[in-house]
């Protein structure tokens, strides 16, 4: 598990697929967006992938406990998805390849920030 708040949710799954040595592939379209957070992102130029993501939770499950994990939490109003999956094992210390799919069925990299978009937007708001 890994918290997603610094750095945002692209961060996180960097971070948790380096320390997994694995490289991941994202299903954009499961990725939840609150709508208002989207309509912000957009106007001030942000990239929501970069944005803190205080309250979020990333978890790693094996592919055979996803419904049994998902059953166990959404009971307690925790609103949960199945994002993505891990598509191949590296080497210890290989560069990682993560991917977006898009609804369409491209992909691209999935984005990586340098520091959170929230710095980015406090640095034009001085």
């Amino acid at each position: 598990m890994h918290d997603t708040t610094e750095g945002g949710l692209a961060t996180a799954i960097h971070e948790l697929s380096f320390a997994s040595n694995v490289n991941v592939e994202i299903e954009e379209k499961k990725v939840n967006i609150l709508l208002l957070c989207s309509a912000i992102c957009q106007s001030l130029d942000v990239d929501h992938w970069g944005l803190i993501s205080s309250g979020a939770l990333l978890a790693a499950v094996a592919q055979n406990a996803e419904d049994k994990t998902l059953e166990s939490i959404r009971p307690a109003g925790i609103q949960a998805n199945i994002i993505g999956r891990v598509t191949e094992h590296i080497k210890n210390g290989s560069s990682s390849n993560n991917v977006v799919r898009a609804a369409d069925g491209s992909t691209r990299p999935l984005p990586q920030f340098e520091r959170d978009e929230l710095a980015h937007i406090l640095e034009m708001s001085s």
